[in-house]
């Protein structure tokens, strides 16, 4: 059985990994250089790593399904990835948070990721496993997008 993780790509580097890569990622992603991004990633973590946006941004998230261990997970960067949580990336996570932030499946045989972007507004993961499907939740109907405007009052609006 294998265990696997969803979580933001960002927390899954080492801190010694986080400043070169993360910046090379981040110049290949920005440049709608996806695969590249994806195989910067995995190539430095050791397994393959599937990544979307989230659409939203930063938020918090639940999946369900057969063989979930943990279903929460965080996107900080907005980023959300699924892959093997190996012996290298628990380390890493334990090291840099005493925790593993992240959603936590196991299955025999991983056998598809799907990241629905039907929603411009919000990223939902499908995990197809050999025990079944494994999906993110829909935001709750006040989870919407907001800009920093909505929090200035009349006075601060002018200092932008």
């Amino acid at each position: 059985m294998k265990k696997y993780i969803v979580t933001d790509p960002c927390y899954i580097l080492t801190d010694a990994e986080s400043d070169a890569v993360w910046s090379n990622f981040c110049d290949l992603w920005f440049d709608n250089k996806k695969e590249d991004a994806e195989k910067l990633i995995s190539d430095t973590v050791g397994t393959k790593v599937q990544i979307e946006d989230t659409g939203y941004g930063d938020w918090a998230n639940t999946i369900s399904g057969p063989g979930v261990k943990w279903s929460d997970f965080y996107a900080d960067a907005g980023l959300v990835c699924v892959c093997e949580l190996t012996e290298k990336i628990e380390k890493t996570l334990m090291e840099k948070y005493n925790d593993i932030t992240g959603a936590v499946f196991e299955c025999e045989e991983l056998k598809s990721v799907e990241f629905d972007r039907s929603d411009p507004n919000w990223t939902v993961v499908f995990i197809e496993t050999d025990k079944g499907m494994i999906e993110s939740q829909l935001p709750d109907s006040d989870y919407e997008s907001e800009d920093d405007s909505d929090y200035l009052s009349e006075d601060d609006s002018d200092d932008f």
